[in-house]
């Protein structure tokens, strides 16, 4: 039987990580080109990343769709993502997901 992969989890040195490249349209306004989170969890332990990795999909699938809005908008918009707007579940630390500044495109 042919084994089911998961999008977006990589093994690397033997534990499973989150890794999501970043849509080129919106690397300018979120100022990153990949997301990569490690899930702390060992290979073997595939049935457990799913639902974590499930959650950072939703969660960075809003952040996604919010950039591409302040991209259309322009700088006019102030892009500032809250906790409120982007669906979270309790596995995923709102504070990893919002790490880095994010700037509008064409501030100044």
């Amino acid at each position: 039987m042919a084994k089911a992969t998961i999008k977006h989890l990589q093994v690397v040195d033997g534990y499973l990580r989150y890794r999501r490249r970043v849509p080129v349209d919106v690397q300018p306004v979120l100022g990153k080109k990949q997301w990569i989170h490690s899930l702390g969890l060992a290979v073997g332990q595939e049935h457990h990343a799913a639902k974590i990795v499930a959650d950072y999909d939703l969660a960075y699938s809003g952040l996604i769709a919010q950039a591409r809005v302040q991209r259309v908008v322009g700088s006019a918009a102030v892009f500032s993502p809250s906790l409120q707007t982007i669906p979270l579940a309790a596995a995923v630390p709102a504070a990893r997901l919002l790490r880095s500044p994010i700037r509008p495109v064409n501030a100044v």
